[in-house]
């Protein structure tokens, strides 16, 4: 009697199976690897922002493999109110190698620079959400992202904006000649005084802009707020202690520069407090 011996059958690929696939089950020999994936996570300092006033993100991040131009992206998703970037300022950042930025592309990004496998990342970006936004809703989204890695976009909280209050003010600005011509130049004084005219406090940090008619040299930053540039038209003074403006209440500093005797060093004639337009006094 004969007896049946069973063969082992060949093992056959499907048209429909990739080439690496086949390659895997009959000889053993390769696997093509995955794209690496980085991970992140993130948490916002409030849920609730009115329009006018900052809100914080703070992130941290696993960088999977070596890479260059390395960030963390944030964008809005579905937004009653537009795209992340057109209704918002970036206010400052930490973490960061370069300056936080607006990209080509929506959203806004931190900029974390080369960095090697495995290392940990991590950092925050204030921003301050434009005084006439309207009031809605969007979720908050990011992402880890370099030249050689991508992580998925995540979707975070859902944030909500209010009108609510918005605050006014009045800026009451005065000049006067602190000291003779001389070499050249002439020297001045600003004493500024804004108030709060508003039911709401506005937040300290806040940002005062104006512009001089020339170029004019600060000598000095008041105590409790910094001035810049130190040499320049466009200025901003920002409030350095983090102390609020609160309803019908002022603040009170004056600044001291000088310029060139041939300029007509005429007081600035618009201030902008966090954006919006404040009512002018100006002597």
């Amino acid at each position: 009697m004969m007896s049946s011996t069973t063969h082992p059958r060949p093992l056959r690929c499907r048209l429909s199976v990739l080439v690496s696939a086949c390659a895997l089950a009959l000889y053993g020999v390769f696997v093509l690897a995955a794209p690496a994936q980085a991970s992140s996570s993130m948490s916002v300092s409030a849920t609730t922002v009115a329009a006018g006033d900052t809100f914080t993100i703070s992130f941290t991040g696993t960088v999977p493999n070596d890479a260059t131009d390395v960030g963390e992206n944030f964008y809005s998703g579905s937004s009653t109110i537009g795209s992340l970037e057109s209704f918002t300022t970036i206010e400052e950042c930490t973490g960061n190698t370069a300056p936080c930025f607006k990209p080509d592309y929506p959203g806004v990004r931190v900029p974390l620079g080369t960095r090697t496998a495995g290392t940990q990342v991590g950092g925050s970006i204030t921003l301050r959400v434009n005084p006439d936004t309207p009031a809605g809703t969007f979720v908050l989204r990011y992402q880890l992202f370099g030249d050689t890695f991508g992580d998925a976009t995540q979707d975070g909280p859902t944030i909500t904006v209010t009108t609510g209050n918005t605050p006014t003010c009045q800026v009451t600005y005065r000049q006067f000649q602190y000291y003779p011509p001389l070499s050249g130049a002439r020297f001045y004084y600003g004493d500024i005084r804004i108030t709060n005219n508003g039911d709401s406090a506005i937040p300290g940090r806040w940002k005062l802009k104006f512009a001089f008619n020339e170029d004019r040299v600060i000598v000095k930053n008041p105590n409790g707020y910094v001035v810049s540039p130190m040499k320049g038209r466009d200025m901003t003074v920002t409030e350095d202690k983090g102390l609020d403006i609160n309803p019908h209440r002022a603040v009170h500093f004056g600044i001291y520069t000088y310029g060139r005797d041939t300029n007509s060093f005429a007081p600035p004639n618009t201030f902008t407090l966090n954006g919006a337009t404040c009512v002018d006094n100006i002597t």
